[in-house]
C-alpha cells in the first residue's frame, strides 16, 4: 500500500508478550497517550468530548482521539469538539504536533 508505518498505539493501551515481540521485530516506536476524552462512546457530545479535552491536557500531553469505528455520529461529534477546544488552547499556548516531532526531539527509543 506504500505506507511507511512507524509508531504503534495498541488498543485501550493493553499489551502481550507476543505484540511487544512484534513492535520490536517491525522496529515501531511504541506510542501511549495521556488525554483519552471517550470521543468514541455514543454517550459522548461534543460539548463533553471538549470539556474532557480541556480539563485533562497539559504541556507535553498526547491526546488520543478516534477518526472512525466509534457509535453513531462519533467522529463528527469528534471534529465539532476540536473546532471549540483547538482555539481555545491555543489561546492558552498550546501548540499542536504530529507525533513524530515528539519522538525526534527525545531520540527515536525502541523497546529492549
Amino acid at each position: 500500500m506504500g505506507i511507511d508505518v512507524k509508531e504503534y498505539r495498541p488498543p485501550w493501551g493493553h499489551l502481550n508478550l507476543m505484540s511487544l515481540y512484534c513492535i520490536r521485530k517491525m522496529h515501531l516506536q511504541l506510542i501511549f497517550w495521556d488525554v483519552m476524552a471517550q470521543d468514541w462512546s455514543a454517550k459522548e457530545t461534543a460539548d463533553s468530548i471538549c470539556n474532557k479535552i480541556l480539563r485533562r491536557v497539559f504541556p507535553g500531553a498526547v491526546i488520543c482521539l478516534h477518526d472512525g469505528r466509534g457509535e453513531n455520529g462519533a467522529p463528527g461529534r469528534t471534529i465539532e469538539a476540536l473546532k471549540k477546544a483547538i482555539p481555545m488552547l491555543k489561546a492558552q499556548g498550546y501548540e499542536f504536533r504530529r507525533i513524530e516531532e515528539k519522538y525526534e526531539t527525545a531520540g527515536r527509543s525502541e523497546i529492549s
